[in-house]
């Protein structure tokens, strides 16, 4: 893709010294790049001082022609461009930043049974009172009740830990950890085909986002954070009632990758339920992958009603645009679509 001036800049003029040394600058060889230009320099200039004036015209062609396929050696394209922020992007790069490609979380990134599992235990290990089966009863028993039926799940998680403990501040304390638990198995736990899904994005430019029901974040993970430019979850105070499929949570979305940089093309969202991914995303104008993973658990920590979650499956009315089983070389598939 051609530069257009005032965008990226434009090509160095090479008897410009100041706009070489520039590019020289924003290379990651610059050190290298300026001793062979030196070693190089020097012939060329004593040619030009003992030539005929007939031959100096031949002597700068030349020079100006090895001098071009040397630095075309030592740097990409972009590195030729005055005030381009980085100088190893490739031009491929260019193209896909406009497009943004977010995940869902749970059972998309990892397993969700498998990692509340490992949050409930690291709880239960640290409060002996807190144990997997009294929290999740507990749960169940106040959604029942009119205070409760409308809240989040992280808020219902506390109330019961502040029932059991008999200690709002402590319950409060708990879910905290209760939540880097589970940001810690989650990162323990992610699929095998996550980190080479992630890195062919980065390596594409692309932006990556999040937008999960659940209380995960991806930048609060370590192993996770670089690769995330935003991050939605319906348990935000902001953002609840709002879950998926509500539009509400993707237009949210939309605001965070607008502010990450997103210029309003290209949008893929990746998810595993075809309700709350797929359909949802479709509605709002986005593509979709269906991630569909053998072997999945049922979800036994939901506290939704059958008829909760009957009726959110009727709301499944759209085919994904693409449908795999691992995300290994997803950048691939998207975003050369």
């Amino acid at each position: 893709m051609s530069p257009r001036r005032g965008q990226v800049g434009r090509w160095l003029a090479w008897s410009e010294t100041d706009r070489w040394q520039m590019a020289i600058n924003s290379s990651t060889n610059a050190k290298f790049a300026s001793c062979l230009i030196s070693i190089f320099s020097f012939p060329f200039a004593t040619v030009m001082a003992t030539a005929p004036v007939q031959l100096r015209g031949i002597c700068d062609f030349r020079c100006w022609l090895v001098s071009l396929s040397l630095l075309g050696c030592l740097f990409s394209k972009e590195a030729l461009f005055c005030g381009r922020p980085t100088a190893t992007r490739s031009l491929r790069s260019l193209r896909a930043a406009s497009a943004v490609v977010s995940f869902d979380l749970d059972d998309t990134l990892w397993p969700q049974v498998e990692v509340i599992e490992e949050a409930n235990q690291q709880i239960a290990s640290l409060h002996a009172t807190l144990s997997a089966e009294e929290v999740q009863g507990t749960m169940r028993r106040l959604r029942q009740e009119p205070p409760w039926e409308k809240v989040s799940y992280c808020n219902l998680r506390c109330a019961a830990y502040a029932e059991l403990l008999d200690d709002t501040a402590l319950a409060e304390e708990v879910l905290q950890q209760w939540i880097s638990a589970r940001n810690h198995a989650g990162a323990k736990l992610l699929y095998p085909d996550v980190m080479p899904c992630l890195e062919g994005l980065a390596s594409s430019g692309a932006i990556v986002g999040a937008i999960t029901n659940g209380a995960g974040n991806p930048r609060d993970i370590p192993a996770l954070a670089n690769f995330f430019h935003f991050s939605v979850s319906a348990q935000e105070e902001t953002m609840f009632p709002h879950r998926k499929p509500s539009p509400v949570i993707f237009q949210e979305a939309l605001e965070r990758a607008r502010s990450s940089g997103w210029t309003g093309e290209s949008w893929w969202h990746v998810g595993d339920d075809l309700a709350t991914d797929v359909a949802a995303a479709a509605r709002v104008g986005l593509r979709t992958v269906h991630i569909d993973r053998p072997n999945r658990a049922q979800n036994r920590f939901s506290l939704s009603s059958e008829e909760a979650l009957a009726a959110r499956q009727a709301g499944a009315d759209s085919e994904p645009d693409l449908t795999v089983s691992c995300l290994r070389g997803l950048a691939q598939k998207i975003l050369q679509s």
